[in-house]
């Protein structure tokens, strides 16, 4: 298992609760058994994996797969606090921001530097 992983691994069972040992194999599967591209959609939650490491990894793990050439960045999303609130119910992400349209564009080029096409939003 590549550095990478096992790093991701860790932080994704941190945010979920749950390994993502079976998302990386379906993921790479997928890739070998079936002749079509893909494009990985990475949603960005503020403080969780929007840093430059997890990016660069993640294009790096997903650069490493035949028949995938794009990955989006999709910014923090923040309206579901509304909706959790209209409801009253608490959202652990009450207090996280999306990332600012520098920032992402920051991102945009570190996903690209790993030879992958990105788009911000995921509208291509």
């Amino acid at each position: 298992m590549a550095f990478w992983e096992e790093v991701d691994n860790a932080e994704h069972v941190r945010g979920t609760g749950k390994g993502n040992e079976l998302i990386l194999s379906n993921l790479a599967r997928m890739c070998q058994e079936v002749d079509t591209e893909y494009v990985v959609r990475l949603p960005l939650i503020s403080g969780y994996n929007d840093d430059d490491v997890n990016v660069r990894g993640t294009a790096e793990y997903v650069s490493s797969l035949k028949r995938i050439r794009r990955l989006d960045i999709l910014g923090f999303n923040e309206l579901p606090g509304g909706k959790f609130r209209a409801v009253g119910l608490d959202w652990e992400y009450k207090d996280a921001k999306r990332q600012s349209d520098e920032r992402l564009e920051e991102l945009k080029r570190i996903v690209e530097s790993c030879g992958l096409t990105c788009s911000v939003g995921g509208l291509w």
